[in-house]
């Protein structure tokens, strides 16, 4: 009876210490072991030493059987891509909307702290200097589509300028009346008066008779001369003339250009296009242009970082990010579906997973089989131990009948 107990305990142990060693055995050792140059047997463990013959036989499974191109592109038909990006995106604009956050601060969390924006305003500013902008080009476009032959000229005057324009006859009114009096009292005018007076007096001959020939126009001139230069300082001759200008000027601004003599509407915009653009790229070459351009610049671009990310997808802005979201998901979705078949053939599944595993220390691939297959292998422990036990009852049986 003690026998058999004995037996069956040494039995029992025998045989999961064996299954133990022989698990052991599979990683241990991790490298190939030698005493005085001679290699000791099954050194290293049998995975270690077929860890390349492993790695690619996984590799061709997973490559083969199990990521296989029509598998993949299954998996990739039954995946909503826009569906799922709108879920990701819309809860990050509402973190962004809950934080306040600007443009600055997303450009911040993508890539860091960096100088970014400055970056991006030395990039603009060097492009519009780089690019030559042909000035005459745009200016003329832009003139094109505004002037109309049929247009009013009053229509191309600012306000502004009108009422500038207004107010200097006004202030200029008495000046000109002055200028009237000096003209008035040239040799010139004064010769046209007392001519026109002689020929008055000749032409009325059967009235004035034998007096006519008596009447001295010098008298009558230097009469007449100083209620000349009294009727220009008149404040009611001055307001008949101001008014008198201005009607000239409206009457010229309600014209029509194509009334304007010899007007060509192709020669008026290539020559207001030549003035602009040149006195616009003189300008933006010169120190203080240079650095007016820079400051806009710094200034448009700072406004747009600091706009928080609520005002760009909300209100107005609504619609107009949903539909560029759903243009940009749309493109994305088609060149996922429309190009998965191209880019799965350049991928090498098959590589990847053995390089992959190539990648792994042989302790990890260890504890990677041991917490996969644990609960198999003590299992095996423990059927190896009752095996054991068996054989050592069997054994005890068969030595004491045999003894018999």
């Amino acid at each position: 009876m003690y026998r058999l107990i004995f037996n069956a305990i040494v039995g029992g142990i025998i045989g999961s210490l064996t299954n133990y060693l022989a698990i052991k055995m599979l990683f241990r050792p991790y490298e190939e072991k030698r005493v005085f140059g001679i290699k000791i047997p099954f050194t290293p463990g049998l995975i270690p030493k077929q860890v390349k013959r492993i790695a690619n036989s996984i590799s061709e499974t997973i490559g083969i059987h199990l990521l296989d191109e029509k598998t993949i592109l299954s998996g990739i038909n039954d995946f909503d891509v826009k569906t799922h990006l709108n879920k990701i995106t819309d809860k990050k604009i509402e973190e962004y909307i809950q934080n306040e956050s600007t443009i600055r601060d997303l450009i911040n969390e993508f890539y860091g702290e960096t100088d970014i924006i400055e970056e991006l305003k030395n990039l603009i500013n060097k492009s519009i200097y780089e690019l030559d902008f042909d000035f005459d080009k745009i200016v003329k476009g832009y003139l094109v589509s505004y002037i109309d032959s049929e247009n009013q000229i009053g229509k191309y005057i600012p306000e502004k300028l009108d009422a500038y324009i207004s107010q200097v006859i006004h202030d200029k009114t008495p000046d000109i009346a002055h200028k009237i009096q000096l003209v008035l009292q040239s040799e010139t005018v004064e010769y046209k008066i007392k001519d026109s007076i002689r020929k008055y007096i000749s032409s009325k001959a059967g009235l004035f008779g034998f007096m006519g020939s008596l009447i001295n126009v010098d008298s009558i001139y230097e009469a007449l001369k100083p209620e000349l230069y009294k009727i220009m300082e008149d404040e009611d001759i001055k307001d008949f003339i101001e008014k008198e200008i201005i009607n000239y000027k409206n009457e010229a601004l309600n014209k029509k250009l194509s009334e304007l003599p010899n007007f060509d509407q192709e020669e008026l915009i290539s020559l207001i296009s030549g003035h602009i653009s040149q006195s616009i790229s003189e300008y933006i070459k010169s120190e203080s242009g240079e650095k007016a351009v820079k400051n806009k610049i710094s200034d448009i671009v700072d406004k747009l970082a600091d706009t928080k990310i609520e005002k760009l997808v909300s209100g107005k802005n609504y619609v107009k990010f949903n539909n560029i979201k759903n243009i940009i998901f749309d493109r994305i979705s088609d060149f996922i579906f429309k190009s998965a078949s191209e880019i799965i053939t350049y991928i090498d599944i098959q590589k990847l997973v053995r390089e992959k595993i190539d990648e792994f220390d042989i302790r990890f691939i260890e504890k990677l089989i041991i917490d996969i297959a644990g609960q198999e292998l003590k299992a095996i422990n423990i059927l190896e131990g009752v095996l054991g036990v068996l054989m050592g009852i069997v054994s005890a049986y068969l030595f004491y009948y045999l003894k018999l």
